[in-house]
């Protein structure tokens, strides 16, 4: 541990996560991550994460927003981050995000690569191109361009079914937040989800077939095992959400161990409440809650998605890190 109760260190059963030391790193975002995988040894090894603090000439820019990641991981690789605003409160845009940039607009909304906007800010496609996302009145997306299938919610807002491009349902219910059971139209049971204290734990479908995860120190998918222990499949997962592995099952990728879900539809997790695109490290949707949950409408846990999980997505992102100024009160970041 270090000053102030921040993990330093911490190590799990295939990994260990190193934290920068309190003075470095005002929030205590980890630097490295070490994950060992035995059965697959291609797949392990040391992934390093930089930030964007540390900015003493201008401490208003120093914002624990990650810059960088580099990987010794499935042959190795190396991939940058930069986003815009020039203040500890600007907006944060990713204007680079690995091989992907970004171009915004005053409302935060990426308008690169024929993005287009609705008038309650929902993401889809220029009517040109013949493509387009459709969203319910609530602002919910129910039709996703690519034919993956339509999706509607209760009253709760939680998704409700999926239904796929041969009209077949799939029907879910929650245990709080968690979906943990599937459903057929008839009320067949497709198969149930058990989650543990620390989040995910298996899938178990009606052919007999039991899946078991295990996790990155970011709660990203390393492997799914069979009831042996047999590996399904192995995963690297990038910190905002890019797999460099091909998709097999709704809990295959970024922050599976929290109830996150990839449904088909490439790159989009499904958050709780809100579609978060990996590939462009933003909602397709602007906040619920409005600006109670910052400047950024469609931001994602500040940018520093290795120290931050957003379930609902609804979580107002972490404080930013500015030395020597005032503390933040709960819920707010640091004042510029």
């Amino acid at each position: 541990m270090q000053g102030a109760g921040r993990v330093q260190r911490s190590q799990a059963g295939n990994g260990v996560f190193d934290g920068r030391p309190a003075d470095e790193c005002g929030l205590g975002s980890p630097f490295s991550m070490t994950v060992s995988i035995p059965a697959v040894p291609a797949q392990s090894g040391t992934t390093g994460y930089g930030y964007d603090y540390g900015q003493t000439a201008n401490p208003a820019l120093s914002r624990s927003q990650l810059t960088g990641e580099t990987t010794t991981r499935s042959g190795g690789s190396t991939a940058a981050s930069a986003f815009d605003g020039g203040t500890a409160n600007g907006p944060g845009n990713p204007t680079t995000l690995a091989d992907h940039s970004g171009v915004f607009n005053a409302d935060n909304q990426n308008v690169a690569n024929n993005f287009a906007y609705d008038g309650n800010g929902n993401r889809g496609y220029l009517p040109a191109s013949g493509r387009a996302n459709t969203y319910d009145p609530e602002n919910r997306l129910v039709n996703y361009y690519s034919g993956a299938g339509t999706f509607a919610y209760g009253g709760d807002g939680q998704q409700a079914y999926l239904q796929n491009i041969g009209g077949q349902r799939t029907y879910f219910v929650y245990d709080g937040d968690q979906a943990v059971l599937n459903l057929y139209t008839d009320g067949g049971v497709i198969h149930t989800t058990t989650f543990g204290a620390n989040g995910l734990l298996s899938d178990h479908t009606t052919y007999d077939v039991s899946r078991f995860y295990t996790f990155d120190l970011s709660g990203n998918t390393c492997q799914s095992l069979t009831s042996a222990g047999t590996p399904n499949y192995t995963h690297l997962v990038s910190a905002f959400g890019f797999s460099r592995s091909s998709g097999q099952d709704l809990y295959d990728g970024m922050g599976a161990q929290f109830g996150y879900r990839d449904e088909n539809t490439g790159f989009f997790y499904l958050l709780g409440h809100r579609f978060y695109d990996a590939q462009f490290g933003q909602f397709m949707t602007r906040d619920p809650l409005g600006y109670g949950g910052g400047v950024n409408l469609y931001g994602y846990v500040g940018n520093n998605p290795v120290n931050e999980s957003d379930t609902e997505g609804l979580q107002a992102p972490a404080p930013v890190f500015n030395p020597g100024g005032p503390e933040p009160q709960p819920g707010q970041g640091y004042p510029s």
